[in-house]
């Protein structure tokens, strides 16, 4: 297990926001530290989070390290939350 990723500027909280509030929040948020990069490169890796809920974070994680070159084969979380739909839906 790497701590490949940084957060790159401040986020809001993401408890209250709407899917496309979190993805807009996390946009560009993350970078891979410096000292992981080359060791990284090139190698194949799997993304892990310990909660899924609209799948921002880890769409965001896998942006900055395939940014670097780095290969996601895929993403592990621990537990995800229920999708919840508006009162429209």
């Amino acid at each position: 297990m790497a701590p490949a990723l940084r957060v790159t500027r401040r986020v809001q909280d993401q408890a209250e926001l709407s899917a496309a509030a979190r993805m807009a929040n996390l946009d560009g948020a993350f970078a891979v530290r410096s000292r992981w990069a080359e060791t990284l490169t090139d190698q194949p890796i799997v993304v892990v989070d310990d909660v899924m809920t609209t799948g921002s974070t880890l769409s965001e994680a896998c942006r900055a390290l395939e940014s670097r070159g780095i290969p996601v084969l895929g993403c592990a979380v621990v537990a995800a939350t229920r999708l919840r739909l508006s009162s429209g839906s």
